[in-house]
């Protein structure tokens, strides 16, 4: 497992500079008057899109010091010194949830990072520099900025990316992959005083209308939704470990926070990992625990339960035999066509005019692709 969270959280080397976050680190000799950590949340794997390589991780921010601080600019460097990521405070503020981008004294801050390099060899390490000062300042002038330097991580080279189709034909909406918006933060929970990070990677598919649509109709049932009802298919083959098929299937609009998996099937891989394939609808699960299935095999159908707001397959690979506790892990699928992106749907910017129509291969599609397998 890869998970770093338990862990003590490194200190970041704190180095004075008054330039912006993308310019050199100077006047080494000030102090900050406070204290901040930053610590990766896992040692992450790339994945293969657009045929460039592209690393998601979350940073772990915690303001140790006694003065809320103000981030202004976070840059991420790979072991030749190249900027691969750069955020301004707005954009900063906009993935944390954190007003201002200030960073209160005594609290910590989920920051998902998304690098893209052309070649592998260009994710082998990466570190960041953070521009921070104290929020607030005097007299309506703005305080003094300070450059601290840290957060280094190691990528743990490509992840898996030969995994068969989850679903059957039709057009597929993806939520999840590469994904830097504001819920990055909700990809950390505190279950019985551990960190874990049971969702930081998350394969959502939402089967769409012939017009491009979620829901037909009012939207009000879960019956006007393509999704309920279709097939769940292996990815890989493997033993089924565990299912759950007994919950009842929620009203659109109405996600069960108790309970934020739902309806689900775990199966063992043979290479030490998991798959676990989720938001089932009650009583369609068709495998029992124990079960031996072959790639392609019916597992159960499409349902609205646990934290799906409409009816939706959520797939996630674990490092662990627990749907609640294990990290999720980075995968891809062997093949999927890509036919466009969803309007409305956050996406990577990055990413934009880079995807082309067409056969991927080997290749993770981002969130708000809409894709066919």
């Amino acid at each position: 497992m890869r998970f770093l969270l338990s862990a003590s959280f490194a200190a970041l080397l704190l180095l004075a500079s008054c330039g912006e976050p993308t310019k050199g680190v100077g006047d080494p000799g000030s102090v900050f008057p406070g204290a901040m950590s930053a610590t990766p949340a896992v040692l992450p794997k790339a994945v293969h899109v657009a045929g460039q390589y592209a690393v998601q991780y979350e940073l772990i921010l915690q303001n140790e010091g006694t003065t809320d601080i103000e981030i202004r600019g976070v840059v991420a460097v790979n072991q030749n010194g190249e900027e691969l990521e750069q955020l301004d405070r707005e954009e900063f503020a906009r993935r944390t949830s954190l007003k201002g981008g200030v960073l209160p004294a005594g609290e910590r801050a989920v920051l998902r990072m998304v690098a893209l390099a052309d070649q592998l060899e260009d994710l082998e390490t990466l570190s960041h520099r953070i521009q921070m000062a104290p929020a607030g300042g005097k007299d309506g002038e703005k305080s003094k900025a300070y450059t601290v330097a840290g957060g280094v991580l190691k990528v743990d080279g490509e992840a898996p990316s030969d995994f068969g189709p989850p679903v059957g034909p039709g057009k597929w909406l993806v939520q999840g992959p590469l994904d830097p918006s504001p819920g990055a933060q909700q990809t950390i929970e505190e279950i019985e005083g551990t960190l874990v990070l049971p969702r930081r990677f998350q394969v959502s598919l939402t089967r769409l209308t012939s017009d491009g649509a979620t829901s037909s109709g009012s939207g009000s049932t879960n019956e006007d939704y393509p999704s309920f009802g279709a097939d769940v298919l292996a990815m890989t083959g493997g033993v089924v470990v565990q299912v759950e098929n007994g919950l009842d299937d929620h009203a659109p609009g109405r996600p069960d926070r108790s309970d934020p998996v739902g309806n689900f099937v775990l199966v063992e891989t043979g290479t030490g990992l998991y798959v676990v394939y989720e938001g089932l609808r009650k009583g369609s699960v068709s495998v029992r625990a124990g079960d031996r299935v072959p790639p392609g095999a019916r597992l159960g159908a499409i349902g609205n339960t646990g934290l799906s707001v409409e009816p939706e397959l959520r797939v996630r690979l674990l490092s662990a035999p627990d749907v609640r506790r294990a990290t999720s892990l980075e995968f891809g699928f062997r093949t999927y066509r890509w036919g466009g992106w969803m309007e409305g749907v956050p996406r990577w910017d990055a990413l934009v005019s880079a995807m082309s129509a067409g056969a991927h291969k080997g290749e993770t599609p981002p969130s708000g692709s809409i894709v066919q397998f």
